[in-house]
């Protein structure tokens, strides 16, 4: 069998906006830090006629599918050491993997799915109530393999 790798990205701002966004304040107010006041800063819209928040247990290690959801879903990480898989809409030969280790928006279309390198992991999802996807069926089966010299 013939293995094909594909490095597993840490997420930033940069390297992660073509799927969605980093959920983190940039530049936090000194001002306000130094005066021991709080911030508020709204930091995604999305229109909604309802939402709902649940919490995923992972323990898939490998998948066939990403899958394509109507509306963009906040994925935060909990517990556990969870793989994000995402591909841009219409080229899912072009998966990329990243370490899901800080909470991140998904764009509306984007396929995706999460694996997990532990035994389990816990992701809390924010979504609307209503809300829709379609699976993706992938040419070749993803599987995280860790490689040691």
């Amino acid at each position: 069998m013939r293995l094909q790798s594909v490095l597993i990205d840490v997420i930033d701002r940069e390297s992660f906006l073509r799927y969605g966004d980093t959920v983190e304040i940039h530049r936090p107010d000194p001002g306000k830090a130094q005066r021991g006041e709080d911030e508020y800063r709204i930091l995604s819209r999305a229109q909604s006629s309802g939402w709902r928040v649940a919490m995923h247990c992972v323990r898939t290690r490998w998948t066939k599918e990403l899958y394509s959801y109507e509306s963009r879903r906040l994925l935060s990480p909990r517990s556990g050491t969870a793989l994000l898989c995402v591909a841009p809409p219409g080229r899912l030969q072009n998966v990329q993997l990243f370490l899901l280790d800080v909470p991140v928006t998904i764009n509306e279309g984007v396929p995706h799915c999460l694996l997990t390198l532990s035994l389990e992991s816990w992701i809390e999802i924010v979504e609307p109530f209503e809300s829709r996807y379609e699976a993706r069926e992938l040419r070749k089966t993803l599987i995280p393999v860790g490689l040691w010299d």
